[in-house]
């Protein structure tokens, strides 16, 4: 399904997409619509040029669009740098109670920031980047009007001129109550020069949080299994939070992050590892309040990573968030594969862009088969007999205090 230049209000509900050549889903702009635009990595850039009035430059877009209720399986059989949902010079498009899995790329993608205000919610997104590399579950490519290849020339810009990495990305974008996995790269990848994204109440089930550089990005209230975070050269004053997170392993930087502090805050985490983890990088003025602890998760062998009233995560500020089945179309044998034994599902409801009502817009609804039933909690004990690319739970423990993670993992082929 094409989503091409002037829409609004498209709701695309309760459909099965598989075995598609490229995308499942896109939402695609016109890029005369963006100001100041760039199409080739070296091509030449000058700031004394660009246009600095925030926002796009037209109406040319799509806008307050909805994919709900869908399985979206097996896209990318022929072009393989494409995405389940793919978002492009957009706004406002929300991507709620969607199962996405075995696919080439990211489950989902969101190219640029012009011109944020998504909310991706309550999605289950795992087996993907099996035919690709450097990508996640959920991957955006960044490189807005504001971007250069050069940190140190990003820097100086951006200290003249700090409304600099806005002018694209005008609304926050919000990741919240899914569920990813990545066994061939990061749960989930903001890449080169991602900003104003705001990601709570996640959890990350292999592959850990990446942040490479990019301005407020607001990481809290998640749950990372087994891995970190992993900051990637961030900008000097980038004002990015990473708080009242539960992490199982020490950050793992890469690429030239700052000598000196990081970001406008990296604290109040718990670790389930060691003192070693909780300090590495207390010269960056990371974790002075953070804790090492088992938080005592409900039932984390059947999924449920919720806490109990005692765990010290409360005390820093952590609250516990639904993480359970999406919900999905029963169409045929394929249907939503997500863990057995994890209770409830995640929240429907929610706050601003969330709630807002698909309109008069075109509405494609329960298009896998007629009489599509939708609504219904789905869970593994639903798919029997089937053998592949199930999202398990890790088969060993995951809160030893002391000492190193567990080396249990997830198999999410057989």
């Amino acid at each position: 399904m094409f989503v091409n230049r002037y829409n609004r209000r498209v709701t695309i509900r309760g459909c099965l997409i598989r075995e598609s050549g490229a995308n499942g889903v896109a939402f695609v702009g016109d890029p005369q619509a963006v100001r100041s635009p760039l199409f080739n990595y070296n091509e030449p850039f000058d700031y004394a040029q660009l246009d600095r009035t925030p926002g796009p430059g037209g109406a040319n877009y799509p806008a307050d669009c909805l994919v709900e209720d869908c399985l979206i399986t097996r896209t990318g059989r022929f072009e393989k740098q494409t995405a389940p949902v793919q978002i492009s010079m957009a706004r406002r498009i929300t991507v709620r109670h969607c199962s996405i899995y075995e696919v080439p790329r990211a489950g989902i993608n969101i190219s640029e920031g012009t011109w944020g205000g998504h909310v991706i919610e309550g999605c289950d997104v795992f087996d993907t980047v099996l035919e690709t590399g450097d990508h996640g579950s959920f991957n955006s490519w960044g490189r807005d009007r504001y971007w250069h290849p050069s940190i140190a020339e990003v820097d100086r810009q951006v200290a003249a001129d700090p409304a600099l990495p806005f002018l694209d990305v005008v609304e926050p974008v919000v990741l919240r109550h899914n569920r990813w996995r990545c066994d061939h790269g990061w749960d989930v990848d903001l890449d080169d020069g991602s900003s104003r994204y705001v990601i709570h109440d996640n959890l990350l089930l292999r592959g850990g949080l990446k942040l490479r550089e990019g301005y407020q990005r607001i990481a809290t209230n998640n749950i990372i299994v087994n891995n970190s975070l992993h900051p990637h050269c961030w900008y000097a004053a980038s004002g990015d939070v990473f708080a009242r997170n539960i992490v199982m392993g020490p950050y793992q930087p890469a690429g030239g992050m700052p000598v000196d502090r990081w970001g406008a805050e990296v604290n109040h985490n718990l670790f389930t590892t060691s003192e070693s983890d909780r300090l590495r990088f207390a010269a960056q003025g990371c974790d002075a309040d953070s804790v090492v602890a088992d938080p005592l998760f409900l039932d984390p062998a059947n999924g449920d990573y919720r806490v109990q009233p005692d765990s010290p995560a409360l005390k820093l500020g952590f609250r516990n968030f639904p993480h359970g089945p999406v919900r999905g179309p029963q169409a045929g044998p394929a249907r939503p594969r997500t863990p057995t034994g994890v209770p409830g599902r995640p929240d429907p409801t929610g706050s601003d862009a969330t709630d807002r009502k698909a309109g008069a817009g075109l509405c494609l609804a329960g298009c896998a088969r007629a009489g599509n039933r939708r609504g219904r909690v789905l869970g593994l004990r639903r798919v029997a007999g089937s053998r592949r690319h199930r999202l398990r739970q890790p088969a060993g423990k995951h809160t030893r205090v002391p000492g190193r993670v567990s080396s249990g993992r997830l198999d999410p082929r057989r």
